[in-house]
């Protein structure tokens, strides 16, 4: 499993939109932490990584799809 995490998702100067990032970040570390196979990933780019980013999202794929035995 590949989690993608967007970078800078939030208004992170005001501090309840720097409380929500590091709570989302949290939260995908511990669902990386289910799977003994899984990695994390932060992206630099917004809350839309697949429009913003889209080579990170390829790559993530062709990852998952390297992990298959």
């Amino acid at each position: 499993m590949v989690v993608l995490t967007a970078g800078r998702s939030f208004d992170t100067a005001r501090e309840s939109g720097a409380r929500h990032q590091a709570a989302l970040k949290a939260m995908h570390c511990e669902i990386t932490a289910l799977s003994g196979r899984a990695v994390q990933r932060t992206i630099d780019c917004g809350h839309m990584i697949p429009l913003e980013r889209p080579e990170a999202v390829i790559a993530a794929v062709n990852d998952v799809l390297g992990m298959i035995d």
